[in-house]
Formats: C-alpha cells, sequence, structure tokens
C-alpha cells in the first residue's frame, strides 16, 4: 500500500473539489482514488468534517500566499495588474466549486467570507498607494473584485480572454486625468 501525506490528502481533495465538487469529497471515494486504506484518511484527519476543514485552509492558503506575489511587484499598479492577470488565469472550477460548498456549509462559508474579505482589503490598500482617495478605492476594489468572481463563474463563452482582461485592468487601475 501506498503512504499518502496529509498534504496528499489535501491536493487530491482540492482536485475532487475542482472536478466534481464537494459532494465528491467523501472518505471511501478518495481512498479509491488515492489507492489507500481508510485507516490512511483517519491517521491524517479525525474525521470528514476535519478534513473538510483543512480542505478550505488549504484552498484560503492559496489566496493569501497569491498575495504575498503583490510584495514583489515594482509599484502598486503593477501589482494591481499583476493581480488581475494572475485572477484571469486563476483556477475558477475551484472558485465557483468553493463558493457552491459554502452556500451548504457554514465553515465553507465563514472561510470564503475570511478570504473575500481579505481580497477586498489587499485590493483597497493597491488602489490607495497608486493615489486613490479612500472612496474611490474602495470603490474601484469592489469593481475589480466583482469583476473577478464574477469572471470566475460565468459560461466559458462569455468569458473574458486575456487581451480583454487586460483591457479591464488598464480600465478600472487608470486614474482619470492620466
Amino acid at each position: 500500500m501506498t503512504r499518502v501525506t496529509s498534504s496528499q490528502w489535501l491536493k487530491a481533495g482540492l482536485k475532487v473539489l475542482e472536478t466534481e465538487g464537494f459532494t465528491g469529497l467523501k472518505a471511501d471515494r478518495m481512498v479509491k482514488k488515492l489507492g489507500v486504506t481508510r485507516g490512511s484518511f483517519y491517521w491524517h484527519f479525525e474525521n470528514v468534517a476535519a478534513y473538510h476543514a483543512a480542505l478550505v485552509d488549504s484552498w484560503a492558503t492559496l489566496t493569501f500566499d497569491a498575495a504575498k506575489d503583490l510584495a514583489k511587484a515594482p509599484s502598486a499598479k503593477d501589482g494591481l495588474l499583476l493581480l488581475i492577470k494572475a485572477a484571469g488565469g486563476s483556477n475558477h472550477a475551484l472558485e465557483r466549486a468553493v463558493r457552491v460548498w459554502a452556500r451548504s456549509d457554514p465553515l465553507v462559508g465563514t472561510k470564503v467570507d475570511e478570504v473575500d474579505r481579505f481580497r477586498l482589503s489587499t485590493l483597497e490598500t493597491l488602489f490607495t498607494q497608486v493615489g486613490f482617495p479612500p472612496a474611490e478605492a474602495a470603490f474601484r476594489a469592489k469593481l475589480l473584485f466583482a469583476s473577478a468572481i464574477g469572471h470566475s463563474v460565468v459560461d466559458k463563452k462569455v468569458s473574458m480572454d486575456p487581451q480583454e482582461l487586460e483591457r479591464l485592468a488598464m480600465f478600472i487601475v487608470q486614474k482619470s486625468e492620466e
């Protein structure tokens, strides 16, 4: 039998969540996918609820880690543009699946709310650093956030291609006097 680490369980869970949704996150199904025994699952997680909690924390960590890359940008404007480009290429299926899951699981809903507050706060800070007054920075942060989340849930037939996303980014980041 193969040994599987907790991080491998979480990585597999994120993949199942992305492709099958939260209903695919059953211990028996995961055991079969990974080719291990149920004991392996319970070695790492007390129960399915603990696995779900660790899984949603893992998803949140992906978001928080991505924000660290913004600190490497030469300017706040470059950070915003980098963030927008990253959102265009991010894993939309996983974002959709987590948001659907959040509607039926209060723990997941709470974590999504935390991540959303973090995302909005990060955007507001960047817009303020670009030079927008606080109210305008908050407005643009909400606009960009809503656009990104909307982009992640729309059908592929109406989603934006990379050039359109870049155009949207420039539109939202551009100051009127520039």
